[in-house]
């Protein structure tokens, strides 16, 4: 389990504590395969353009720190990491220093995702990217991924970048909850079988919905979608 500056690993039948690692963890579940458990950690404090956070591979069977890579304290929600096929996927964001508060203008972030070796930590590719990113998907060979005005196909094996699909007029791609700005949503794509499924926010007037796009994994092209409740004025539930 996770908590605010540890990672502890418990007995499942007693609940005896086995080890203790001392780090700041962001509050998501850590990722645990192949006898690694896998973290983000950050910086405490405030902000600092100095800084860094880091991904952190510990041993299952110890806590020990095995491996860890850094980059430059964001300023923006964590995103878990993924591993597929023995690589970890990493998309996390930026906030340029001259900024003064976040969430900022899209304008101010500078994303990127990176491919790790998950057994040492070795970069295999990194690739930049504009925007603030969404976690990463990865399906059938492919990185999906969003920064805030288009979702983008990453190639697996180097980061070339295969497709984008930019949202049509009056819809926008949305990564906070109402619950709160800095809280963004962490299943922002779902891929299933051919297609790729993605929330978009639907303006009309005064109201405001959220659509259920599909696109195809291969093109991006857009097949349809489902209209959700708005956020203001009367319900509905149509076909986009």
């Amino acid at each position: 389990m996770t908590e605010q500056g540890s990672v502890t690993m418990l007995d499942r039948h007693t609940g005896g504590q086995i080890w203790r690692h001392q780090t700041k963890v962001t509050d998501f579940t850590p990722l645990v395969v192949n006898n690694m458990i896998y973290i983000v950690s950050q910086n405490p404090g405030g902000y600092n353009p100095d800084r860094t956070d880091m991904l952190e591979a510990l041993s299952l069977a110890s806590g020990v720190l095995v491996w860890s890579w850094r980059w430059k304290e964001h300023w923006t929600p964590e995103n878990p990491p993924i591993v597929v096929d023995g690589v970890i996927y990493l998309s996390e964001s930026n906030l340029s220093a001259s900024a003064t508060y976040s969430p900022a203008p899209l304008s101010e972030y500078q994303g990127f995702v990176v491919a790790l070796r998950a057994s040492d930590g070795r970069q295999l590719w990194k690739v930049s990217l504009p925007g603030v990113l969404s976690p990463a998907t990865v399906a059938n060979g492919t990185i999906y991924v969003s920064n805030g005005e288009a979702v983008l196909a990453l190639r697996s094996n180097d980061g070339r970048q295969l497709w984008q699909y930019r949202p049509g007029p009056n819809e926008g791609l949305s990564y906070y909850t109402q619950l709160g700005m800095q809280e963004r949503e962490t299943n922002v794509i779902v891929v299933q079988g051919n297609q790729l499924y993605i929330y978009l926010d639907h303006v009309e007037g005064s109201h405001s919905a959220e659509d259920l796009v599909a696109l195809d994994i291969q093109t991006g092209k857009r097949s349809g979608g489902i209209r959700a409740t708005p956020f203001f004025g009367p319900s509905c539930c149509k076909m986009a």
